[in-house]
Formats: structure tokens, sequence, C-alpha cells
């Protein structure tokens, strides 16, 4: 069920599982609107579905004083913006399931997603915006998008594993948290969904030392300043190694950086002035 904002093309989506489930997701969604948006609905346009026409929906409509516009039977082109969307929302989702053999049984994740970045899309129908600046009265960020179905690894707290044990855990990459600033993953050994803000993404071919890098950078430097500083002595790193006529090996490569890491940790203890 898709909920589209007529003037900022916002789009909300909600899944059901039964039409009957129509009516109490709209009362929901009508009050979550009015509070996010400090303002009333003035009106809705739906088809002719039995969802959208019982005697309980227009009551409903009635009592808030919304007006109901409906389309003419077998004439969908009259809910041409509803429609539009819809088509455009399914294409996205078969392009993202397709494009990393995403199995079928995530299309409802895909489904979602797809409404989060197009919701973060410029139109041509408002002046080449998108839906999201023009109801929050900000640009969004994209710099966290990542492709649908992607390969990741989510950091498994500490609280949770020994020092033998494994330190991340392979994940599908699902879309975006709609309770917290989060990843939505599903980890296909345990058969469970995870949501994880620590998440390196396989978007593209990695080596196992890059993303072994990665896990050490998220489990061992949780500040700003300590993620540049590693990167900066895993570049050296590698550029001392190499020469015009060897090919630094990955063993000593890591070997200098642990060595690197080891170091950094003994000049942050401070010193004790003995008498």
């Amino acid at each position: 069920m898709t909920f589209i904002d007529n003037y900022t093309r916002m789009c909300w989506v909600y899944l059901l599982k039964n039409k009957s489930n129509a009516f109490q997701t709209f009362k929901n969604f009508h009050k979550w609107i009015e509070n996010d948006a400090q303002s009333h609905i003035g009106s809705i346009h739906t088809d002719n579905g039995k969802e959208y026409t019982s005697n309980e929906f227009e009551n409903y409509l009635r009592q808030h004083g919304i007006k109901h516009q409906t389309t003419v039977p077998y004439n969908p082109q009259q809910n041409g913006v509803a429609e539009g969307m819809n088509r455009t929302i399914l294409n996205m989702v078969r392009s993202m399931l397709f494009f990393k053999n995403v199995k079928i049984m995530f299309w409802a994740d895909a489904i979602l997603c797809a409404a989060y970045i197009k919701n973060r899309c410029p139109s041509n129908a408002i002046r080449n915006k998108t839906p999201y600046e023009l109801w929050y009265g900000n640009v969004p960020s994209v710099k966290h998008l990542r492709v649908f179905g992607s390969t990741c690894y989510a950091l498994i707290p500490k609280v949770h594993r020994n020092k033998l044990g494994a330190r991340s855990r392979k994940c599908i990459f699902l879309g975006y948290s709609n309770t917290s600033k989060a990843n939505r993953l599903y980890d296909e050994v345990n058969k469970k969904f995870v949501v994880s803000r620590d998440v390196i993404f396989l978007e593209t071919s990695k080596s196992d030392n890059v993303v072994e890098q990665q896990l050490d950078r998220l489990d061992r430097f949780a500040k700003t300043k300590s993620f540049q500083e590693f990167d900066k002595h895993v570049e050296s790193s590698f550029e001392e190694h190499s020469s015009p006529n060897e090919t630094p090996t990955t063993n000593d490569a890591l070997s200098d950086v642990i060595d690197r890491i080891g170091r950094l940790n003994l000049d942050s203890v401070p010193t004790q002035s003995t008498e």
C-alpha cells in the first residue's frame, strides 16, 4: 500500500498481508503524517477498490473532514501519480533483484529499499528536486547508499565473541532500518535478520587483506581521528615495501601494519617518571 504526497511526490510504502488491513493501515498513517507534517490531510485520491470504498472507511473520512476522490472503473490513468509511482518502484525492484541475483524471498525488502532511494532521487515533476528535500526542507545525504544485495560483513561486538572467535559475520545487504540509523542485513548462516552500523560492503571485488584491515579499523579505532591515522599508516606501509624492481608480499605488508599498530598503542600509554 503506497501513500504519495501530490506536491512533493514523497512516497511511503506499507506491506499488507491482506487487503482487509488497508483501513487500519490508513488510520495509523493518518495519525503519523499529521504529527510529522504538522498539517491535516485535505483529500485523498484512490481507485474503486473495495478496501477504499467500504462503509467504515468512508465514515472515517467524513468524521475527519477528508475529501475522497475515486477514479472511474477500469480507468487507472485518472490516478496517474500513484500508478506511475507503482510502476517505477516495480521496475527498480526487478533490476535490484536481478543485478545481484537476490532470492525472490526478499522482494518485500527490495520494495522498501526502492521507495527509500526514490525519495532521494531528483524528479522532473518537482523541478529536479528530491521529494525528501521538499518534504523536510533540506537536501538528503546519499553517502550511505549501497548496492542492494551486496555481500557484506557485519562486525560482531566484543561482548558477543571470544578472543579466538570470528570478528564478523557474512551477510546480505537488504536496505536501511526504519527505526535506527543503521543497515538492514540478512545472515544466511543463522537464518536471521541483523541491524548493524559497523559494516564492510563488498560492492566490488576486494582482496582478503583489505577486508581484514577494514575490520581491524572498525574494531580497534572508534574515533575518526584514529581512522585517519590508521589509513595513513596502512598506505605508508605498502609504499615502503614497494620498489621499482620488487613487488611486496601481502604477509610482509600486514606484518608491518600490525607492528605499527603496536607502536601506536605503546605511544598512547603515558610514561611514568621515577625519582
